[in-house]
Protein backbone atom coordinates (compact mmCIF):
# COMPACT_ATOMS: atom_id res chain seq x y z
CA UNK A 1 0.00 0.00 0.00
CA UNK A 2 2.84 2.10 0.87
CA UNK A 3 4.45 1.87 -2.73
CA UNK A 4 0.70 2.78 -4.24
CA UNK A 5 0.58 5.77 -2.33
CA UNK A 6 4.19 6.71 -3.05
CA UNK A 7 3.01 6.63 -6.89
CA UNK A 8 -0.10 9.17 -6.56
CA UNK A 9 1.97 11.34 -4.79
CA UNK A 10 4.82 11.16 -7.72
CA UNK A 11 1.68 11.45 -10.69
CA UNK A 12 0.19 14.47 -8.65
CA UNK A 13 3.81 16.21 -8.88
CA UNK A 14 4.32 15.66 -12.20
CA UNK A 15 0.69 16.53 -12.85
CA UNK A 16 1.58 19.98 -11.40
CA UNK A 17 5.08 19.93 -13.05
CA UNK A 18 3.32 19.45 -16.60
CA UNK A 19 0.46 22.36 -15.79
CA UNK A 20 3.36 24.39 -15.23
CA UNK A 21 5.35 24.20 -17.78
CA UNK A 22 2.13 24.19 -20.09
CA UNK A 23 0.98 27.55 -18.41
CA UNK A 24 4.77 29.04 -19.20
CA UNK A 25 4.97 28.12 -22.40
CA UNK A 26 0.96 29.44 -23.32
CA UNK A 27 2.19 32.93 -21.37
CA UNK A 28 5.22 32.85 -23.75
CA UNK A 29 2.97 32.51 -26.56
CA UNK A 30 4.95 29.00 -27.37
CA UNK A 31 1.83 26.77 -27.44
CA UNK A 32 -1.85 27.19 -28.66
CA UNK A 33 -3.92 27.50 -31.48
CA UNK A 34 -4.19 30.65 -33.45
CA UNK A 35 -7.40 32.25 -33.70
CA UNK A 36 -8.03 34.88 -36.19
CA UNK A 37 -9.60 37.87 -35.18
CA UNK A 38 -9.67 39.97 -37.43
CA UNK A 39 -8.16 39.07 -41.40
CA UNK A 40 -6.04 41.61 -43.03
CA UNK A 41 -7.81 44.45 -44.61
CA UNK A 42 -7.10 46.90 -47.38
CA UNK A 43 -8.55 50.73 -48.57
CA UNK A 44 -8.26 53.50 -50.03
CA UNK A 45 -9.11 56.73 -48.46
CA UNK A 46 -10.41 59.41 -50.18
CA UNK A 47 -12.11 62.89 -49.86
CA UNK A 48 -14.45 63.88 -52.55
CA UNK A 49 -12.76 61.49 -54.50
CA UNK A 50 -9.00 62.61 -53.84
CA UNK A 51 -6.68 60.38 -52.22
CA UNK A 52 -6.17 61.52 -48.50
CA UNK A 53 -2.83 61.32 -47.22
CA UNK A 54 -1.65 61.07 -43.55
CA UNK A 55 -5.20 59.90 -42.24
CA UNK A 56 -5.15 57.79 -39.13
CA UNK A 57 -6.69 54.50 -39.45
CA UNK A 58 -7.49 52.95 -36.42
CA UNK A 59 -8.84 49.33 -35.93
CA UNK A 60 -10.00 47.82 -32.44
CA UNK A 61 -11.03 44.32 -31.74
CA UNK A 62 -12.85 42.76 -28.39
CA UNK A 63 -12.57 39.12 -27.98
CA UNK A 64 -14.16 37.72 -24.60
CA UNK A 65 -12.09 40.07 -21.93
CA UNK A 66 -9.49 40.80 -24.42
CA UNK A 67 -8.95 44.12 -26.25
CA UNK A 68 -6.65 44.76 -29.37
CA UNK A 69 -5.71 47.94 -31.10
CA UNK A 70 -3.62 48.83 -33.79
CA UNK A 71 -3.19 51.62 -36.21
CA UNK A 72 -1.54 53.13 -39.53
CA UNK A 73 -1.37 55.84 -41.83
CA UNK A 74 -2.19 56.21 -45.33
CA UNK A 75 -0.32 56.94 -47.97
CA UNK A 76 0.00 59.98 -50.45
CA UNK A 77 -1.97 57.79 -52.69
CA UNK A 78 -4.41 57.36 -49.58
CA UNK A 79 -3.48 53.51 -49.06
CA UNK A 80 -3.81 51.66 -46.33
CA UNK A 81 -3.07 48.16 -44.89
CA UNK A 82 -3.80 46.64 -41.61
CA UNK A 83 -2.80 43.19 -41.37
CA UNK A 84 -4.27 39.89 -39.79
CA UNK A 85 -4.76 39.96 -36.28
CA UNK A 86 -4.52 36.86 -34.45
CA UNK A 87 -4.24 35.30 -30.66
CA UNK A 88 -3.30 32.19 -29.15
CA UNK A 89 -5.79 30.23 -27.02
CA UNK A 90 -5.67 27.08 -25.49
CA UNK A 91 -8.68 25.57 -24.65
CA UNK A 92 -11.38 27.75 -26.74
CA UNK A 93 -10.11 25.38 -29.66
CA UNK A 94 -11.95 22.63 -27.48
CA UNK A 95 -14.93 24.09 -26.19
CA UNK A 96 -17.70 24.58 -27.69
CA UNK A 97 -19.04 28.38 -28.51
CA UNK A 98 -19.68 30.69 -30.31
CA UNK A 99 -16.95 33.45 -31.32
CA UNK A 100 -18.02 37.15 -30.69
CA UNK A 101 -15.30 39.33 -32.03
CA UNK A 102 -16.25 42.93 -32.15
CA UNK A 103 -14.34 44.94 -35.09
CA UNK A 104 -14.44 48.62 -35.41
CA UNK A 105 -12.32 50.62 -37.34
CA UNK A 106 -12.04 54.46 -37.29
CA UNK A 107 -10.56 57.10 -39.35
CA UNK A 108 -9.06 60.00 -38.51
CA UNK A 109 -8.56 62.91 -40.66
CA UNK A 110 -8.59 66.76 -40.05
CA UNK A 111 -9.43 66.70 -36.49
CA UNK A 112 -12.75 64.49 -36.89
CA UNK A 113 -13.14 60.89 -36.36
CA UNK A 114 -14.82 58.74 -38.68
CA UNK A 115 -16.61 55.29 -38.00
CA UNK A 116 -15.30 53.45 -41.38
CA UNK A 117 -16.53 49.57 -39.94
CA UNK A 118 -18.31 48.24 -37.85
CA UNK A 119 -19.07 44.09 -37.76
CA UNK A 120 -19.24 41.45 -35.22
CA UNK A 121 -17.61 38.35 -36.59
CA UNK A 122 -18.28 34.97 -35.82
CA UNK A 123 -15.55 32.70 -36.49
CA UNK A 124 -11.79 32.19 -36.76
CA UNK A 125 -11.29 31.77 -40.89
CA UNK A 126 -9.20 33.68 -42.49
CA UNK A 127 -11.63 36.79 -44.63
CA UNK A 128 -14.79 35.19 -42.51
CA UNK A 129 -16.09 38.73 -42.48
CA UNK A 130 -16.87 38.17 -46.20
CA UNK A 131 -16.89 34.36 -46.82
CA UNK A 132 -13.65 33.71 -47.99
CA UNK A 133 -12.97 36.70 -50.15
CA UNK A 134 -10.53 39.41 -49.05
CA UNK A 135 -11.25 42.82 -47.51
CA UNK A 136 -10.71 45.67 -49.75
CA UNK A 137 -12.25 48.98 -48.57
CA UNK A 138 -12.69 52.16 -50.58
CA UNK A 139 -13.54 54.97 -48.00
CA UNK A 140 -15.20 58.22 -49.36
CA UNK A 141 -14.36 60.91 -46.59
CA UNK A 142 -17.71 62.59 -47.44
CA UNK A 143 -19.87 59.33 -47.70
CA UNK A 144 -22.70 58.71 -45.50
CA UNK A 145 -22.27 56.35 -42.48
CA UNK A 146 -24.75 53.15 -42.95
CA UNK A 147 -25.61 49.35 -42.92
CA UNK A 148 -24.35 47.98 -45.61
CA UNK A 149 -24.70 43.87 -46.67
CA UNK A 150 -22.40 41.28 -47.19
CA UNK A 151 -24.67 39.01 -47.66
CA UNK A 152 -28.78 38.31 -46.73
CA UNK A 153 -27.76 37.53 -43.29
CA UNK A 154 -24.32 39.81 -42.65
CA UNK A 155 -23.81 43.45 -42.29
CA UNK A 156 -21.92 45.82 -41.31
CA UNK A 157 -21.93 49.40 -40.45
CA UNK A 158 -19.56 52.36 -41.60
CA UNK A 159 -18.63 54.90 -44.19
CA UNK A 160 -16.71 52.41 -46.02
CA UNK A 161 -18.00 50.22 -49.16
CA UNK A 162 -16.55 46.35 -50.12
CA UNK A 163 -14.81 46.65 -53.37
Amino acid sequence: MGRYRYSAAVLVMFTFLFIAIVQGAYAMGGIGWNFILASPMEGVVVNNGEPVEGAVVKRTLHWKESSFEDAVVTTSAGVFALPERTTKALLWKFLPHEPVIKQKIHIEFEGKTYLAWRYTKHDYEMNGEREGRPLNLLCEIQAETRSHDITEDFTYYGMCTLR
